[in-house]
C-alpha cells in the first residue's frame, strides 16, 4: 500500500464534495523535481460547511479515520485536522485556507499536474503551507 493509493482516494473524495484544495508539502515538490521522503500528505483544502460534511461523508469510514467534529472545529478557526488511512498507514494534513489575500492567490494559482499517478492540483511552488498553519496555531 502506498501514498498514491491514499491520495487517489482523498482526492476523489474531494472532488465529489467540489472541495476546492492543493497538494502542498513533498508530495507537491517531487512534482518540480525535489523529492522528499515523508509519510504523510498535506493538502489545503477551501470547503464551506456543506461541502467539508459532503467531504467527511464521502470517506469510506471502514478505510478512514476523521474526527468530524475537528473537522468543522478546524473550518470555524480555519486550522487543519487530519484523516488517517487504515490500510496504508498513512496521514494527510488537511490544512483549512487561511482568509487572506495572499491565501487566496495561492489557492487561485494551483495548477493540474500528475503526482505518483494521481492527477491533483497543487501549488505552483514547492513551499509548504502546514509551516504557516504551524506558526500561526502555536501563538492561540
Amino acid at each position: 500500500m502506498t501514498g498514491a493509493e491514499t491520495l487517489r482516494w482523498l482526492v476523489a473524495a474531494l472532488e465529489e464534495a467540489s472541495v476546492p484544495y492543493m497538494v502542498v508539502g513533498s508530495f507537491a515538490s517531487s512534482v518540480y523535481g525535489r523529492p522528499r521522503t515523508t509519510f504523510d500528505l498535506d493538502v489545503v483544502i477551501d470547503p464551506d460547511a456543506a461541502s467539508l460534511d459532503a467531504f467527511l461523508g464521502a470517506l469510506d469510514a471502514d478505510r478512514f479515520y476523521v474526527d468530524a467534529d475537528l473537522a468543522r472545529d478546524a473550518l470555524r478557526r480555519r486550522t487543519m485536522f487530519n484523516v488517517i488511512d487504515s490500510t496504508t498507514g498513512w496521514k494527510v494534513d488537511l490544512v483549512v485556507r487561511k482568509q487572506r489575500p495572499f491565501s487566496d492567490e495561492e489557492l487561485r494559482r494551483r495548477r493540474s499536474g500528475t503526482i505518483l499517478g494521481v492527477p491533483v492540483s497543487s501549488r505552483t511552488s514547492a513551499a509548504s503551507s502546514p509551516l504557516t498553519v504551524t506558526c500561526s496555531t502555536s501563538r492561540m
